[in-house]
């Protein structure tokens, strides 16, 4: 009696650890006829207590062609003795509840390695492969986009191309006519300088003046269009060097008297080179040209912190309100009227996309006694010292 008891404990207690299990789980001999199944199994079989499946088989609770599925996959494991692992099937259970499941048969052997039956294990799958086809879904609407905005990248790359090419070609056409109409208007005062009253003599100057202005301005356009579809490299440059070739050019194109103070870094600065000469150009003559002063001073000076090199670009001209803050660097806007002083208002925004390309920041401040400063930094770790 003590061994029956000791039996039938075991027995509870492993179909206790059955019904625990997360997965449906049972157990059939060698004919497809079922021994035992967990509770969750019992459910799917719609059975109240898991003793009652003992007897049954598959075409009590499927349909036969289901049915007919599972046998199939039972007798391959019996005549095999090798199991099938992770295999899916889309099953309906006595409920008429249709599921995905992940479902594995084993072999059951006896002692001597013959097999009396299968022992088999499903996992409702159904969330995952739902979740799953969602996300393929969405890679396969997300590559059409990938693909739609590489096509769309292409032809923009084409049309940049294009509009480099027309810009290039536009700018060389326009300069021409206008190059010739300032020498015609050049030659008209020279040979008829005698006959010309004054106001005639004018009107040339001014005819002159307007072509080389909008000379000026066209190659101001080609540059800005320029900034941004160009790469230049960056490189270690001595910036005193550079500061040589800027004051060079300037005095070419100016015959004002100018007293310069420059305080340049002894080290070199990683930048890219011909682009910060332009940004020197466009402030150094800007604290020229906006000047009313017998002699214009321009003072240049630096400090370093870990991140950055920061500079400050100072004048004692006429000033800027600081209202203008925030259209200042905007194209094509001038706060002067061209006929006081020169200038297309394209410089300062040229100036402000070559700083944001270096990493760094500029504005203005208004100096206490005249003038202003324009400060600027140029970012440390730039693309050179990253590589």
């Amino acid at each position: 009696m003590a061994m029956i008891k000791i039996k039938a404990e075991i027995e509870d207690f492993a179909q206790l650890l059955m019904d625990s299990n997360p997965q449906y789980i049972f157990w059939k001999d060698i004919a497809g006829v079922y021994l035992g199944c967990n509770k969750l199994y019992a459910h799917f079989c719609n059975l109240k207590k898991t003793s009652e499946i003992i007897g049954t088989s598959d075409y009590d609770y499927m349909s036969k062609e289901e049915a007919d599925i599972c046998i199939a996959a039972d007798n391959q494991v019996i005549n095999s003795g090798k199991s099938i692992l992770n295999f899916e099937e889309y099953v309906t259970d006595a409920h008429g509840d249709s599921r995905w499941y992940n479902i594995n048969k084993v072999a059951l052997k006896n002692s001597e390695g013959n097999v009396v039956g299968v022992l088999g294990t499903m996992t409702d799958v159904t969330e995952i492969k739902e979740k799953n086809q969602i996300i393929k879904d969405q890679a396969a609407e997300l590559q059409d986009k990938v693909k739609n905005l590489q096509t769309l990248n292409t032809k923009l790359e084409s049309i940049n191309i294009d509009l480099e090419q027309f810009a290039y070609s536009t700018s060389h056409d326009l300069k021409e006519p206008l190059r010739v109409i300032g020498s015609f208007a050049g030659l008209l005062q020279r040979r008829f300088k005698d006959q010309l009253k004054k106001e005639g003599i004018d009107y040339i100057q001014h005819i002159n003046s307007e072509a080389k202005r909008m000379s000026t301005l066209v190659s101001q356009i080609l540059i800005f269009s320029k900034l941004d579809k160009v790469e230049e490299s960056f490189v270690d440059a001595n910036l005193t060097a550079c500061m040589d070739d800027v004051l060079t050019e300037i005095n070419k194109i100016i015959d004002t008297k100018v007293n310069f103070e420059i305080n340049l870094p002894e080290q070199v600065v990683t930048c890219q080179v011909e682009r910060i000469k332009i940004l020197f150009t466009n402030l150094i003559l800007n604290g020229i040209k906006f000047n009313e002063s017998e002699v214009p001073t321009i003072k240049i000076d630096h400090h370093s912190t870990d991140s950055a090199w920061h500079f400050s670009v100072s004048d004692n001209g006429i000033g800027i309100d600081e209202a203008y803050a925030d259209v200042i660097f905007q194209p094509f806007k001038r706060l002067n009227a061209t006929d006081k002083f020169e200038g297309n208002g394209v410089g300062l925004s040229i100036c402000k996309r070559i700083i944001t390309l270096h990493g760094g920041e500029l504005y203005f401040s208004q100096n206490k006694d005249q003038g202003v400063t324009f400060h600027f930094s140029i970012k440390k770790n730039t693309p050179h010292n990253e590589e």
